[in-house]
């Protein structure tokens, strides 16, 4: 087994592996578990190998738990749950079946699920008729979504990958408080994996089966997973107060966060080409931007040659309007361009 395999960023992995990364058995278990290149099988697979090889550890205490003596005993009860879904999933006495796909290139499921069928065989095969009518690479991944007809407030949503394992689910009303805290096992975990990725890299967040889109995009800055020493060998100088709070900071996210506080920081960019600072987690999740900005995204090249100091502020704010005015400009060109063609089929001059 191969941790790094897990890693949803390419670059990520490749920068562990470059660096012979040791990861931790906390780490490992991490990785696995909030894979979303591996199906539901193949991560089970993978935890049950470190149960079966490693050695048990306590899993230290966090901000909403107590230490607890055994991880391993913790992975087990998450596996359960995870089993307890989907066996309920595959329970067809009193549910009904319905079915959605996304297709390469969407970023939401773009219809509402489709028929409702008696059973999951049914629902399957109705699924395969419909995708006959795509190319072999076309759709991404379908959604069943099971639910119960004496308790329509209990449901489970599959997704599968095209090779038709499971590769994620949710579900409602199906697990007690007992099995839903432990499917969050390694959600109340945080840990500062080294990073690429330097201020000014276009980076994009990895697609979660087939959802791409510049809105996926930002400019890096920073890392909440930066220690003071990560700022300094990143350009920055003490003066700075992310600087000086660094090793604070991820001393206190290494207690008290979980992996929404694993966060890049950076700039976001509208197709218009207006830029605004956020923050979005997880760090694992990225990678470099190869492909090319248009329209208003443009912008983001400028926001990253300012922040590698290839140019001034100054410059950069003219570069940003002039960007934005481009986009304004060119979408009034095309809107004259369609009113002209009405006035001609109106046969107005």
């Amino acid at each position: 087994m191969d941790v790094f395999d897990f890693i949803n960023s390419r670059d990520v992995a490749q920068h562990l592996r470059d660096l012979d990364y040791k990861f931790s058995l906390l780490e490992k278990c991490f990785v696995i578990s909030r894979s979303y290149k591996a199906t539901i099988k193949q991560k089970q697979m993978a935890l049950k190998q470190i149960l079966a090889t490693e050695q048990d550890q306590p899993v230290p205490a966090r901000r909403w738990t107590k230490q607890l003596p055994s991880l391993f005993e913790q992975i087990q009860k998450m596996m359960d749950a995870q089993n307890k879904v989907l066996q309920r999933f595959y329970d067809q006495a009193d549910g009904v079946y319905m079915f959605r796909y996304l297709c390469k290139g969407d970023q939401s499921f773009c219809e509402d699920y489709k028929g409702v069928y008696p059973c999951f065989d049914k629902c399957l095969d109705a699924f395969k008729k419909q995708a006959k009518q795509f190319g072999p690479d076309e759709i991404v991944c379908y959604e069943i979504k099971m639910q119960s007809l004496h308790n329509p407030d209990v449901t489970v949503k599959l997704l599968f990958a095209p090779d038709d394992e499971v590769a994620d689910f949710d579900s409602t009303g199906v697990l007690d408080e007992e099995d839903t805290n432990a499917l969050c096992l390694f959600e109340q975990m945080w840990f500062a994996f080294p990073l690429p990725f330097k201020p000014g890299d276009i980076i994009q967040r990895v697609p979660y089966y087939g959802r791409e889109g510049c809105e996926n995009l930002l400019v890096f800055e920073s890392a909440s997973t930066w220690t003071t020493a990560d700022y300094i060998a990143n350009g920055y100088t003490t003066k700075d107060k992310r600087c000086l709070g660094g090793d604070k900071l991820c001393q206190h996210f290494a207690q008290y966060g979980d992996d929404s506080d694993m966060n890049v920081c950076g700039y976001f960019c509208s197709e218009d080409g207006t830029i605004w600072h956020e923050v979005t987690f997880c760090t694992l999740d990225f990678e470099f931007f190869k492909g090319e900005l248009k329209n208003g995204y443009r912008n983001m090249k400028v926001v990253s040659e300012f922040l590698r100091g290839k140019i001034a502020l100054d410059d950069m704010l003219k570069l940003h309007e002039h960007v934005k005015h481009q986009f304004v400009a060119n979408d009034e060109k095309r809107y004259i361009h369609l009113l002209d063609d009405y006035l001609q089929k109106l046969g107005i001059d």
